[in-house]
């Protein structure tokens, strides 16, 4: 009986030894992901052609503003699947707006940054 007891005791001892030994689970480190994007402009007779590229960026709002920060349009807002190019289309109405300069807005935002980018556009 003595030797079943010891038995049973130092089989016990070591799976509360190997099972209080184990390492803790390390939590995988995350990089955060930077809102990156590209504003390009071509001003046409009509129309201003704007092509962004996203990198990282989940949300978007592209907006157009005039010299003294007045909101002139909200062109487009909306939601990205996947990194790329994506261009944008400007018709402006030359009996409502005067020649002259204007600023594109465009935020871009993903769940780790929030970047605003402006390009000056002379019409």
């Amino acid at each position: 009986m003595k030797l079943f007891l010891l038995i049973c005791t130092a089989f016990f001892t070591c799976c509360i030894t190997q099972c209080s030994s184990t390492k803790p689970v390390e939590k995988p480190v995350v990089q955060k992901k930077e809102v990156k994007a590209t504003v390009d402009v071509l001003e046409g007779w009509n129309n201003v052609k704007i092509t962004v590229f996203f990198e990282d960026v989940s949300l978007y709002i592209l907006e157009v503003y005039d010299m003294k920060g007045r909101k002139i349009v909200d062109l487009d807002r909306g939601t990205i699947l996947a990194d790329g190019e994506m261009i944008f289309y400007w018709d402006f109405d030359s009996k409502k707006l005067d020649k002259g300069m204007y600023v594109i807005k465009v935020v871009a935002e993903n769940f780790d940054d929030k970047k605003t980018f402006f390009k000056k556009v002379q019409i």
